[in-house]
């Protein structure tokens, strides 16, 4: 399992912000790219991605809301760093007592919608939205973390749920 703290420290260290949002509102408004893919669209999905996390770090920001109505496809890829990206710095700005709402629509098409349905931010958004998630249909998967490691006496693996 990632290291939240570790992802913040790593993406302020590359400079993954470019310190442009500092005046937006309280309230923002981000339209998901119409094609939300890094293998097809990589230059649009990383910039939108860093526009994305610079947002979520601006800590007068208290409303995002993500518009999907324009996307005409998201990538699995694109889909689960912006994920990532927001539970990150979700739990960031929960440690800092600093609240963050979310709230959004979902993509008209049915692939695009159906990726949105199996990521963690359809839950952000369920009770703003439309989506409705059967959690009788979700089965939590066991996820393996660890390194790979030379000596045998080391740990190199184990689960986390």
């Amino acid at each position: 399992m990632y290291d939240k703290e570790k992802l913040i420290c790593h993406l302020n260290e590359k400079w993954f912000g470019s310190g442009s949002v500092k005046y937006l509102d309280k309230d923002v408004q981000m339209e998901i790219p119409k094609i939300f893919s890094i293998s097809e669209n990589p230059k649009t999905s990383i910039a939108f991605l860093k526009q994305l996390y610079e947002i979520l770090m601006t800590e007068h920001i208290k409303t995002i809301c993500f518009d999907y109505l324009k996307c005409e496809h998201l990538g699995f890829s694109a889909s689960v760093i912006m994920d990532v990206i927001i539970l990150a710095v979700d739990d960031y700005r929960t440690k800092k007592e600093i609240q963050c709402n979310y709230v959004g629509n979902v993509p008209p098409e049915k692939r695009s919608k159906e990726i949105l349905l199996a990521s963690k931010l359809s839950y952000y958004l369920q009770s703003e939205s439309e989506l409705k998630v059967n959690e009788n249909k979700i089965e939590r998967f066991e996820l393996v973390s660890g390194c790979h490691s030379e000596k045998d006496d080391e740990k190199i693996g184990g689960t986390v749920l």
